[in-house]
């Protein structure tokens, strides 16, 4: 069967927050580490969706796409973050 991942990127200050149980210590301090010399830091993540979650997300996404108001964005914008 076909499988579904949620893969996503961004800032570890934006991405911690989304992270269940947040970053692990040792991932913390090599932020710290890398900020600390001028390096940015970039982060990935990843998350298998389940056949149920998946189906109602897209319907979701469909109806708010399907808006023909001023609000088209905002529900759009709602349903994927």
């Amino acid at each position: 069967g076909c499988s579904a991942w949620c893969i996503t990127k961004g800032a570890d200050s934006v991405m911690e927050p989304l992270i269940s149980g947040g970053f692990p210590e040792a991932a913390k301090q090599d932020i710290l580490k890398f900020s600390k010399t001028g390096l940015r830091v970039l982060v990935i993540a990843a998350r298998k969706l389940d056949k149920d979650f998946l189906d109602n997300w897209l319907m979701d996404y469909q109806k708010a796409r399907g808006t023909i108001d001023d609000t088209k964005e905002e529900r759009i914008q709602k349903v994927v973050a």
